[in-house]
């Protein structure tokens, strides 16, 4: 008898993270990339994944100007990305991050050349949060 399950839109795009991710990087095509980036942030801002970011972005107690934060921006990027999971991006979508924050925290964080890539990366993240396309869709599995 098919199982039913609802898969959200932070299913999917975990789904589609988790396919990006056993890709080779030299087969990213520029969609693949934009979809790294977004991975990237999420992994960056996400509580499992970035614990001292997560601190300064909900009660400021870490400075964005430390290296710690820049580290866990640099292990996000390297390789956290890859084990971006629903709930954290359901964490992150919730966290209503203001623009002043995101762009004090890329100030301190990401390399100048870097900004337009993960600004760009942000609005498309928090554009897909937004709509209602992805919200729902069910799916049959059989066993």
């Amino acid at each position: 008898m098919p199982i039913k399950h609802n898969l959200t839109k932070y299913d999917i795009l975990q789904e589609k993270l988790h396919k990006l991710s056993q890709k080779h990087e030299s087969e990213y095509t520029d969609e693949d990339l934009q979809l790294k980036d977004i991975g990237v942030l999420i992994a960056a801002f996400s509580s499992g994944l970035s614990w001292k970011t997560h601190k300064a972005l909900s009660d400021n107690q870490y400075e964005f100007n430390s290296e710690d934060i820049r580290n866990e921006f640099s292990t996000a990027k390297a390789a956290k990305w890859k084990n971006v999971t629903a709930m954290d991006i359901y964490e992150v979508s919730q966290k209503s991050i203001p623009k002043s924050k995101f762009a004090s925290w890329m100030y301190y964080t990401v390399n100048t050349r870097e900004h337009n890539t993960y600004k760009t990366a942000w609005e498309r993240f928090n554009s897909y949060i937004l709509s209602e396309e992805n919200d729902g869709v069910e799916t049959e599995k059989l066993y």
